[in-house]
């Protein structure tokens, strides 16, 4: 017999939001009619990337390597650019 596996907090935290937003699909066909509501022609896309998205998270990842530590944080530096950039354009918009 084989032991069972633990999920780690971060898959099961990605599960348990999916399973809010299935549920959260699901109940939500009182709204269809209304601009904008998850049940009405977004429906076949959410529901199908909630089961991608699922499946994803339930499949083994072999351990793999680090990534560098300039990748994060590069990323998290251009992060702060774009939103640094959009705060100041939003709160201080140029004369036109």
């Amino acid at each position: 017999m084989r032991p069972i596996q633990k999920l780690p907090v971060e898959r099961t935290a990605a599960l348990a939001t999916l399973a809010l937003l299935a549920v959260n699909l699901v109940v939500t066909g009182r709204w269809a009619g209304v601009p904008g509501a998850l049940r009405g022609w977004r429906w076949p896309f959410l529901a199908g990337a909630i089961v991608v998205t699922a499946l994803l998270a339930l499949r083994p990842v072999q351990p793999r390597r680090e990534p560098p530590r300039w990748l994060s944080l590069s990323v998290a530096g251009v992060g702060t650019a774009v939103l640094a950039v959009w705060m100041l354009v939003a709160w201080f918009p140029p004369s036109t």
